[in-house]
């Protein structure tokens, strides 16, 4: 969580101490989700030369859902010629698929979604199979 190393060893990262749930209600608004979306404050600094009781990896993310689909219709032209007309389309749902909130205690944007995947995308093409 925080980018300075005051444990005085050759261990990674220090750990912070963690002192309640981060967890908040998952019932609220989207706006409310990307600039909060885990408790900030029941992150505190552990102290010069301690680890802090904090897990590596702790909370989850927003989950990612994308469904995408393709249509297609093949007309006959003669007997050994085809023709294929087909539409994709990609996160067909237009749901949004956030990022990794900012995991930097001490940064401004702790706690923060910064960025989303991308948005629908709809291809179109054709086939001649002759």
């Amino acid at each position: 969580m925080e980018q300075t190393n005051r444990l005085n060893a050759f261990s990674s990262t220090q750990r912070p101490n963690l002192v309640g749930s981060w967890s908040l209600p998952g019932d609220r608004s989207r706006a409310d989700l990307i600039s909060r979306y885990f408790n900030t404050s029941v992150f505190a600094f552990a102290g010069d030369g301690v680890m802090g009781n904090a897990a590596r990896n702790v909370g989850a993310g927003p989950g990612a859902v994308s469904l995408d689909a393709s249509i297609l219709k093949d007309f006959s032209i003669g007997e050994r010629v085809r023709l294929q007309f087909r539409g994709e389309l990609f996160s067909f749902l237009n749901r949004p698929n956030f990022s990794l909130p900012n995991g930097s205690r001490g940064s401004a944007a702790f706690g923060t979604i910064g960025g989303a995947g991308g948005a629908r995308q709809i291809q179109l093409g054709l086939r001649l199979a002759f």
